[in-house]
């Protein structure tokens, strides 16, 4: 049981436990942003709640220690990290580095350095030994005049993360472009696609005449490479035109995409709640497909010489999908984490369902479930965060989920016209 004069075990214990953590403003009004929290709220086991400010210090140190024998001295002047920059480790932990450091200079709070980072994670899900990393609390028979003596100390000069300039910083990127960060597979995949169809086109008359002159048994240029091709391939080709993908929305009104607004939010990355009157049973969505977007092995397999338009079916129920299609074709399914939706289908666990398509979650950002998150990361679901008043994101989050989407299929179900 979590002691309430303890931050880190009130922290830790609402993690583990899977308690509620409440962000309040200085009205003591609940709010869905930690940059507009004054106060953490932590629900307890017996039902009541410890509040406390969101700097409040840790136990959890900002560095580790130099050397593994330290004076009293040197343990009280260590840096620590407050609750909101744990909390907000923890709510970024599947971002990769770069991004999860640019959140949090976005959001002014101080980020847990690269080499901590995943030790911060293992604490405060009560994994491995990480005694290194928190300071001991002191004993309860420390004598007053020793605190005394020992704060009137010089201490050693230490740099702490200062809130003031936190609040600069992020008034300053209220005006300026905010920096991008990347990790080394963005900064290798280029700002954008370049076209080498010339490429093509100059050595195409010469592959074309090679496999014509293959397909002749090598006695030269065959003079019918332009005859209607034979009945199986045609019986083919209309076969792979109708291997069109299928992505299955979740038919809950509560969700963030729905028919009414799908069609719009994938082809053109830009989100809006949409009206009734865009509803329709069944939506059809072209998505061009960029280089490198697969696999080397998949791009030998497609075709890598330039972009391809790709065909999408989209439908939100089990009665539509024996209609227009069948499961071998469902290649997604978009969910709002309730086990209703999976009635009828195919797959009606979950954890089975997800091993079998892709599964996927939007929610907005600010919008934090503890325990959701944990069951969609169980169900093996990938999530997406939508920033309610920052639409320009949306068009970097809609690119990520087709490159996804695309690695999926190529590794699972290569057979779809896709």
């Amino acid at each position: 049981m979590a002691e309430a004069g303890d931050p880190l075990k009130l922290l830790t214990e609402a993690i583990t436990k899977g308690l509620t953590i409440a962000l309040l403003d200085e009205a003591g009004t609940e709010v869905y942003g930690l940059g507009e929290a004054k106060t953490l709220s932590f629900r307890r086991p017996s039902g009541q709640s410890v509040n406390l400010p969101k700097d409040t210090a840790t136990r959890v140190r900002a560095a580790l220690p130099s050397s593994e024998e330290e004076s009293a001295d040197q343990i009280a002047s260590a840096a620590k990290l407050d609750l909101q920059t744990l909390l907000f480790c923890w709510l970024k932990r599947e971002l990769p580095t770069g991004e999860y450091i640019n959140a949090a200079i976005s959001q002014g709070t101080a980020f847990v350095s690269v080499q901590l980072k995943g030790a911060v994670i293992d604490l405060l899900q009560g994994k491995g030994d990480q005694s290194g990393l928190v300071i001991p609390q002191p004993s309860e028979g420390t004598d007053a005049q020793e605190d005394a003596a020992r704060d009137a100390k010089p201490k050693a000069s230490v740099y702490v993360p200062n809130r003031a300039d936190f609040e600069l910083v992020k008034q300053l990127y209220a005006f300026t472009e905010p920096i991008q960060l990347m990790d080394k597979d963005k900064a290798l995949r280029g700002a954008k696609p370049h076209d080498f169809s010339n490429v093509r086109d100059m050595v195409k008359d010469r592959i074309q005449a090679v496999k014509n002159d293959l397909r002749n048994g090598g006695k030269g240029l065959s003079v019918t490479s332009h005859a209607r091709p034979a009945p199986e391939a045609q019986a083919q080709k209309r076969k792979r035109g109708h291997d069109v993908p299928i992505i299955i929305v979740s038919p809950s009104p509560s969700s963030l995409v729905t028919m009414a607004n799908v069609k719009r939010f994938l082809e053109t990355s830009q989100y809006e709640v949409g009206s009734e009157s865009d509803r329709a049973e069944v939506q059809q969505i072209t998505h061009k497909r960029q280089l490198g977007a697969l696999s080397k092995q998949a791009m030998l397999a497609k075709g890598s010489g330039s972009e391809k338009e790709v065909k999408y079916t989209i439908l939100d129920s089990v009665e539509t999908l024996e209609r227009f299609g069948d499961w071998d074709r469902v290649v997604c399914v978009m969910t709002t984490g309730h086990e209703w939706q999976f009635k009828n289908y195919r797959w009606e666990d979950p954890k089975a369902l997800f091993q079998n398509v892709k599964g996927v979650h939007f929610r907005w950002a600010n919008q934090i479930d503890a325990s959701m998150h944990a069951k969609l990361k169980s169900w093996n679901v990938t999530e997406y965060q939508l920033q309610p008043n920052q639409r320009h994101t949306d068009k970097s989050i809609i690119a990520e989920f087709w490159q996804s989407l695309e690695q999926w299929i190529a590794a699972h179900k290569p057979q779809l016209n896709y």
